[in-house]
């Protein structure tokens, strides 16, 4: 019986080439030959950037709109453009991941202010001047803690946690005491606290109109990764006969069954190969 097969053009870069050559027979494609070899142009080396990009945006807004469902209340974006709505995605992604770090490190700070309790820093700072002493913190394990501390540098424990002391010492001269010195952030534990709910509610509305995006608009990437796509027809592909160090494309033909042409399309579309 003969097998129908399928004709397959590729795009291939020489970093890719080994790997691609031995991935693409074991998934069935065969009398593959090499029709161009040269370096790329700037627009091409552009157009392929750019379809990545809708690629990698349109998976973006897939897995937060998944993790986000959508709130009836949440506005729809006014975007109509491809490219505009794109670089709409890749900003929003980066307030996403600036909003998760800000989160991490007032969690961090809040770890750090617990054991000491909600206290306006600047009275430390007053009742240092007032009394004409150095307040310092510390911590230590508290069966290290010694009562020798409390007579030398007025010593006073203001919590304890998982076997930990922490303490303030009162003191005009250096203080030696093998325990660990704290500096906690200029801030009170409610304002690290409210600065944990606003940027929570920020990182909310992030991903709201992320997951409005995935709704209503998705099919606006989608026409702007295709026209992307045309704009990298292969047909259209002339790569210079000169060779250069870097960016060097290959323009690869091979033939597969069709039976086997939905498995090699996923290959390809996960190793980002141009077909």
């Amino acid at each position: 019986m003969i097998q129908k097969m399928k004709k397959l053009t590729f795009l291939v870069t020489d970093k890719e080439y080994d790997d691609f050559i031995v991935s693409i027979r074991e998934l069935g494609v065969v009398h593959v030959t090499q029709l161009q070899e040269g370096v790329t142009s700037p627009e091409l080396q552009e157009s392929i950037s750019l379809e990545a990009s809708f690629r990698q945006a349109l998976d973006y807004i897939a897995v937060v709109g998944k993790q986000n469902p959508l709130d009836v209340t949440t506005p729809i974006p006014t975007i109509s453009q491809p490219l505009e709505l794109l670089r709409r995605v890749e900003t929003l992604r980066v307030q996403e991941n600036d909003l998760l770090h800000h989160v991490d490190e007032l969690y961090t700070e809040l770890s750090k202010l617990m054991p000491w309790g909600d206290f306006d820093p600047t009275s430390l700072s007053t009742l240092s001047d007032k009394i004409g002493m150095e307040i310092r913190m510390y911590s230590c394990r508290s069966k290290s803690f010694k009562k020798e501390w409390e007579d030398k540098y007025f010593a006073t424990i203001v919590g304890e946690d998982n076997k930990k002391v922490f303490f303030l010492t009162f003191s005009t001269e250096d203080v030696e005491i093998p325990a660990e010195r704290i500096v906690l952030p200029e801030k009170s534990l409610t304002q690290v606290q409210l600065g944990v709910t606003a940027a929570k509610r920020q990182l909310t509305d992030v991903r709201q109109e992320l997951s409005a995006i995935d709704t209503h608009l998705r099919h606006i990437l989608e026409r702007g990764e295709k026209q992307t796509m045309g704009d990298i027809s292969l047909a259209k592909v002339h790569l210079s006969s000169e060779r250069t160090c870097g960016n060097v494309l290959r323009l690869m033909l091979g033939w597969v069954r069709e039976d086997a042409t939905a498995s090699l399309q996923q290959y390809l579309d996960k190793a980002h190969i141009f077909y």
